[in-house]
């Protein structure tokens, strides 16, 4: 009996405890423009559909939505399931539905049973089965690698088991002995040392990868395991981190107030960077009043017109319903894609392309170098002391380019997103208009541009994320 009580009492703390971590992703969650994605892989009867429903399960009951893309072998139309064309057909249908989620803005989390990363296992097993060539399955590697949308892909969970206790789960329930075309030994076998392969090659090509084996778990066991691994992981991947640099080394090298163009103050802050920065997750950051986060800024020009961005966020604490001059976001540690060597300019460009990409489905993926204009900072309240600017201009060539951007609504999360209008450059428009702008703005277009205008009355309720 005591045992009994012991183990309600040890069920509802774990319990309390996922609720808790639940609770931290939602709240993180609303402040990324895109849903977190998380797909499954792994050898037959590992125990990956099981988990994928109890996770998604979990997940809603947590009031965090999600949508599960099931895998699609059963409704190909093609037959020969050791032909290549059925599998490029899964994978391409996985990613279609993955590309298709992740534009709308009513799931945070799309969980995709068999997607990228198992189709480039299965691409391997055909290829070492003799049935796909190395051109070919070099060709369909890098179409299903490339970064448009591999890097979509927050996390992969890897799922395998014994080939034992793969055929026992088989065969568990049925009433037959005879094997199939894929439950068999010999192919379980071979399909598990693909699979071993395609992990130690792919790996570092996603943003995270855990492997799970489940050989001597019991179901519970497996799918308490692999959702502890899972929402763990989600807890950490919806709370970014960032790059920072300490407050001190910020005043005593540059502590400029406003717009400041001076090349040698980037330098200074290239040197900062690289000498002193901290690598602090989202939430902590804010609450850190020592540390200065980098916010990497875009302005958008077009001839003789410029982008007002208008943000449509929830609630004060943000930049809702206020104008700017600029897109962009934190510079993360994500950004530095090869850390330590990659640039800092590198990864302010990366940073930019993210953010374009996130915020307007701009892909945008030139240098940067000769874009650099300034770094902007303000002190007229405390959170804008936790923010430093830093701020390029990116010339837009093409006529059709511009005209896909303007007077554009591109919604994000929770009902989120910018509004994108390009205008007049010049005195006129913005003296008619009456335009009110936050701060960060009003300081480059009167450095950059000689036009002045107004600062947004209850900006110093705005906070930069």
């Amino acid at each position: 009996m005591s045992e009994q009580i012991d183990n309600i009492k040890e069920k509802k703390e774990k319990i309390e405890h996922y609720k808790r971590l639940a609770q931290t992703i939602k709240a993180n969650i609303t402040s990324r423009k895109r849903p977190l994605i998380v797909e499954f892989s792994g050898l037959p009867k590992s125990g990956k559909t099981t988990v994928v429903n109890s996770l998604a399960l979990f997940l809603r009951r947590n009031e965090i939505p999600t949508i599960i893309i099931t895998e699609r072998a059963t409704v190909c139309p093609i037959k020969n399931k050791e032909h290549p064309d059925f599998n490029i057909w899964t994978g391409c249908t996985s990613l279609i539905n993955m590309l298709n989620y992740k534009q709308r803005d009513d799931y945070f989390v799309i969980i995709i049973d068999r997607g990228i990363f198992d189709t480039l296992i299965w691409l391997n097993l055909l290829n070492q089965s003799g049935k796909l060539n190395d051109n070919d399955l070099k060709t369909f590697e890098n179409f299903f690698l490339l970064e448009r949308w591999r890097t979509k892909v927050d996390l992969v969970i890897c799922m395998k088991t014994s080939i034992e206790k793969s055929l026992e789960r088989e065969f568990k329930d049925l009433l037959t002995d005879i094997e199939g075309s894929i439950m068999n030994k010999p192919f379980l076998t071979k399909f598990l040392e693909v699979m071993e392969y395609a992990v130690n090659t792919y790996k570092t090509k996603f943003k995270k990868l855990i492997e799970i084996d489940t050989s001597d778990m019991s179901t519970i066991v497996g799918v308490e395991k692999v959702i502890s691994e899972v929402i763990q992981s989600l807890e950490i991947l919806s709370n970014e981190e960032l790059i920072t640099i300490p407050k001190e080394h910020f005043k005593d090298k540059l502590d400029n107030i406003g717009f400041e163009k001076d090349r040698n103050k980037f330098q200074t802050l290239e040197r900062i960077i690289k000498k002193h920065q901290k690598i602090v997750r989202r939430k902590d950051a804010e609450e850190d009043i020592g540390l200065v986060q980098i916010i990497v800024c875009a302005i958008l020009t077009y001839k003789n017109k410029i982008a007002i961005v208008t943000k449509n966020e929830i609630g004060n604490r943000r930049l809702h319903n206020k104008k700017m001059i600029w897109a962009g976001g934190h510079l993360q540690f994500n950004d530095a894609d090869e850390y330590p060597e990659l640039t800092i300019l590198k990864s302010m460009k990366n940073c930019l392309k993210r953010e374009l990409q996130e915020e307007f489905e701009m892909d945008y993926d030139t240098d940067i170098t000769s874009n650099w204009k300034g770094i902007v900072y303000d002190n007229t309240h405390p959170k804008s002391l936790l923010h430093l600017g830093v701020v390029f201009q990116i010339d837009i060539k093409d006529e059709f380019m511009m005209r896909t951007l303007d007077k554009k609504n591109f919604r994000e999360l929770s009902g989120q997103g910018n509004y994108i209008e390009f205008v007049d450059l010049d005195q006129k428009y913005f003296r008619e208009n009456n335009v009110e702008l936050e701060p960060w703005s009003v300081d480059i277009l009167s450095s950059l541009f000689n036009i002045t205008t107004k600062i947004t009355k209850d900006s110093s309720q705005m906070v930069i994320f």
